[in-house]
């Protein structure tokens, strides 16, 4: 799987700290994943998928995901190269 394009759009600095920008790609020209938050941590920058709240237990799921570490690996540098250009 390839992704094929990737739109960035960069938050408010005065909004929240952590919070860098938004993501959003598409993959092999088929499909496109919105809302993929990228965060300022600790270790540096990292991304975040889209997320749901369970209201019930006041947990977050990731709506998708990565299987593999090798292309949550290739998400993540695609993403963060974008991110920095």
């Amino acid at each position: 799987m390839k992704i094929t394009n990737v739109k960035i759009t960069w938050k408010n600095p005065n909004q929240e700290e952590n919070l860098k920008g938004m993501a959003n790609i598409t993959l092999d020209e088929s499909l496109v994943i919105n809302g993929i938050k990228i965060f300022n941590g600790k270790k540096g920058l990292f991304i975040s998928m889209p997320q749901i709240k369970n209201e019930k237990k006041n947990e977050y799921h990731d709506l998708c995901f990565p299987i593999t570490k090798e292309f949550r690996e290739y998400l993540s540098d695609t993403i963060l190269e974008n991110f920095n250009k």
